[in-house]
C-alpha cells in the first residue's frame, strides 16, 4: 500500500505516543476541535480528517454532529479510532489508504490535516497527495492544515531541549543546529 516502509514502521513504532503523550490531553483536544469547527464555520455537513491518525479530533467533530470520514495509512490507528467511536456510540467512515490515493467519492464539505502531518514525503509526493485530497472535496469545501513554521522551529532546534525526567523514567534531550540555506537540521 505505502511504498515507504520505513515511514510506516516509524508511525507503527509507538514513537508518537511515547514522545508526545500530552497530545492526548482530552481537554486540550476538545477545545482545539471546537476552535477548528468555529474557524471552518462547520455547523453541519461532512468532514474529512485526512491523515487523522486515531481520530482524537475526529471524535469531537462527530460529537458536534458532523458526518466524519477518518483517513490514515496506519491500520492500528484506525482500529483505535473504531474502538473510541464505538465506546461513544458514534460512527465514522474509516479509510486505511495512502493519502496520495484519497478516494474521489468522499466529497466532503470540510477537511482537516492536523498535528504536523505534512512533510513526511518528498515535495512531489505531497503534491500528489494534496491533489487527491482536492478531488475528494466538494466544490467550495474548506480545508484547514496545520504545519510547523520554519521560524517557529529555529529557536527550539538551535537551543536544543531538555525535559526533566517523566513518571515513566524517560528523559528527552535534543541538541541541534539549523541551516537556513538548506532548511536542514
Amino acid at each position: 500500500m505505502y511504498h515507504n516502509p520505513s515511514l510506516k514502521n516509524f508511525f507503527n513504532s509507538g514513537f508518537y505516543e511515547d514522545y508526545w503523550p500530552e497530545a492526548d490531553d482530552v481537554n486540550s483536544v476538545k477545545h482545539l476541535a471546537k476552535q477548528i469547527l468555529l474557524l471552518l464555520e462547520a455547523n453541519s455537513g461532512h468532514l474529512l480528517d485526512w491523515r487523522g491518525g486515531h481520530g482524537r479530533y475526529a471524535i469531537w467533530f462527530a460529537k458536534a454532529g458532523l458526518k466524519v470520514t477518518l483517513l490514515d495509512f496506519i491500520g492500528t490507528y484506525l482500529d483505535k479510532a473504531r474502538e473510541n467511536f464505538k465506546l461513544n456510540n458514534l460512527t465514522a467512515d474509516n479509510i486505511e489508504i495512502d493519502s496520495r490515493k484519497t478516494p474521489k467519492n468522499i466529497q466532503a464539505d470540510f477537511a482537516v490535516c492536523l498535528n504536523n502531518s505534512v512533510g513526511f514525503m518528498s515535495e512531489s509526493e505531497e503534491i500528489k497527495a494534496f491533489k487527491s485530497l482536492n478531488e475528494a472535496l466538494r466544490p467550495g469545501a474548506k480545508l484547514l492544515v496545520d504545519c510547523m513554521n520554519l521560524f517557529f522551529l529555529v529557536k527550539p532546534i538551535s537551543e536544543g531541549m531538555l525535559e526533566e525526567q517523566r513518571e515513566d523514567g524517560c528523559i528527552r534531550k535534543s541538541e541541534g543546529y539549523f541551516d537556513f540555506q538548506s532548511s536542514m537540521v
